[in-house]
């Protein structure tokens, strides 16, 4: 926008001349239509993790640490490009864990021993597919109580 100014005695006359230049370029799209391999995790079977009896004063992030056995399957050609997820419902005071039903207590989910926070994703290879575990972690020192326990998670293939 051009502005030009004008004085005359007291008073200042601003005009503003707007010009608009009309350019065109054509645009060209193109790409290559593929089949788009099926993937499915532990063959579309509920994945089963089981601590067993847990002690409430031993829930330490390390004791009863268990690993996660999955498999992934892609239907005809793999992809290049495939990644894991978790994802469920994140307590507050970690977020790489679950959820569980017994007050204080959540399921950590870890990749390399590392703790593998919620919806943070990461690239696999279907030939060494990375090594999961899950392992129960309280909130600080805050009490757990006897009882049955319950968490879930859903574990995510997806390629892009």
């Amino acid at each position: 926008m051009k502005r030009v100014l004008f004085r005359t005695g007291q008073s200042l006359l601003m005009l503003a001349m707007s010009v608009t230049v009309h350019a065109a370029e054509n645009m060209k799209f193109h790409g290559t239509l593929v089949n788009a391999p099926d993937c499915h995790i532990n063959n579309g079977q509920t994945i089963e993790v089981t601590f067993g009896n847990v002690g409430v004063n031993k829930v330490d992030g390390i004791n009863y640490a268990r690993k996660i056995d999955y498999t992934v399957t892609c239907d005809g050609e793999s992809p290049d490009n495939l990644y894991l997820s978790v994802d469920g419902t994140r307590v507050a005071w970690d977020s790489a864990a679950v959820k569980a039903s017994a007050d204080n207590l959540a399921i950590e989910i870890r990749q390399a021993e590392k703790p593998f926070v919620l919806g943070s994703q990461i690239r696999v290879d279907l030939t060494a597919l990375p090594a999961l575990s899950a392992v129960p972690v309280r909130d600080g020192d805050r009490p757990l109580a006897a009882g049955d326990f319950t968490a879930g998670a859903t574990l995510i293939a997806f390629y892009q």
